[in-house]
């Protein structure tokens, strides 16, 4: 649910919710929140298919939602799972009701059953929370960097920290997979905290007059759930790191929560000299007043855009360059993958780009190494241009 009304608009738009749910199921039936901006709903002696009575349940919640002259418009995924089939217990219903919310959620679905298919995910699940949990005090997890480069003076701005996890058995798992889970499961706060400290850790070493920063990417949840300011604090100290080399880049799911409390920690981020970053950036739902409010420096456009630079994506880019000139924010372009895309964003005045074009990411001692071939490369011209 969009947040950018704040936090009481999003208390109402959830009373709302509670009402129109206990209008739309049968007398004496409890409607209870779980937890953020989900509900659950024990119904018995159904006459219909549930996936029936569940699409019924989600056109009633879908009717626009007026606060304060704004009107919000609302979606709901909903899992289902039957007595005695999916489970005997009630934990035992609400996890494979869960289950089933996030298979929908995956396929696109607006419902879906949960099915004995659905059981191995739901063991699997478990599974990785607990190999998760063990991976952040082990060695499966490691980062590796992606320079932000500032193409017309080939000069590297940043480095990005990309985290990996090895999983002994499974592989190499993305992040798009195990962070959702780390955030879910509560384990983001301690994997953050990993992050923070081995980026800042390696940033220390970089070779150079003046090294790079480093970039390291941030949950909304670590804000809300954890105390990010101690956690940026010693990962500096721990590291000898200065504050004006470790950038904080955040995604537009900073408008979902409690603003007020993330925009008082980007705050103090930012008077310790971090730079902040919003990333990701046209895909989400940001509202042009919070962004105008909020503590960022940077903005940076989504690969998806880069991607296809068309019709349809270009004007965007340019509106995404304009709209941040006009806030003096400075604009990165991700997933520069091409000479002409990044001819392209030049002229349309971005100066920051990161993709494989450029330089694709590196491990740690790669990393090392490139930035003190760019540093001799660097003083070769400045010897050659005297």
């Amino acid at each position: 649910m969009n947040d950018v009304l704040g936090h009481l608009a999003r208390d109402q738009v959830l009373r709302v919710i509670a009402e129109r749910l206990e209008a739309s199921v049968p007398p004496n039936t409890d409607v209870a929140r779980w937890g953020g901006d989900e509900f659950v709903i024990p119904l018995v002696n159904l006459e219909r298919p549930p996936i029936k009575v569940a699409e019924e349940l989600r056109q009633r919640l879908a009717a626009p939602i007026s606060i304060d002259d704004a009107v919000i418009n609302i979606d709901a995924t909903i899992g289902i799972a039957l007595f005695p089939d999916h489970g005997r217990t009630q934990d035992e219903l609400i996890r494979a009701a869960d289950v089933a919310m996030y298979a929908a959620k995956q396929r696109n679905q607006t419902a879906c059953l949960f099915t004995p298919a659905l059981a191995q995910r739901l063991l699997s699940r478990h599974l990785l929370e607990h190999a998760l949990h063990e991976a952040i005090t082990s060695d499966s997890l490691s980062l590796i960097y992606q320079p932000i480069m500032e193409t017309r003076t080939s000069q590297c701005r940043a480095m990005e920290a990309l985290l990996r996890w090895n999983h002994p058995e499974r592989g190499l798992i993305e992040p798009a997979d195990f962070i959702p889970l780390a955030e879910n499961s509560g384990e983001i706060v301690a994997l953050g905290r990993w992050v923070l400290r081995e980026a800042c850790r390696a940033a220390a070493s970089w070779p150079g007059d003046s090294p790079p920063a480093v970039s390291v990417n941030a949950s909304p949840l670590q804000f809300l759930h954890g105390d990010f300011m101690a956690d940026v604090t010693e990962a500096l100290a721990r590291a000898g790191l200065p504050p004006h080399r470790l950038h904080i880049e955040i995604t537009e799911t900073v408008f979902v929560g409690d603003q007020r409390q993330i925009t008082s920690v980007l705050a103090d981020l930012r008077d310790r000299g971090i730079q902040v970053s919003l990333d990701d950036f046209g895909i989400g739902f940001s509202s042009l007043a919070s962004l105008r409010n909020l503590p960022v420096d940077v903005v940076k456009i989504d690969k998806s855009f880069v991607r296809r630079m068309d019709g349809v994506a270009c004007p965007i880019i340019e509106a995404i360059v304009s709209l941040s000139r006009a806030l003096r924010f400075q604009v990165v372009a991700e997933g520069v993958e091409t000479e002409d895309q990044m001819r392209l964003l030049q002229s349309m005045g971005v100066k920051y780009m990161q993709g494989h074009h450029l330089a694709r990411p590196m491990t740690p001692v790669r990393a090392a190494q490139w930035l003190l071939q760019e540093e001799r490369a660097a003083q070769a011209i400045a010897g050659i241009n005297r």
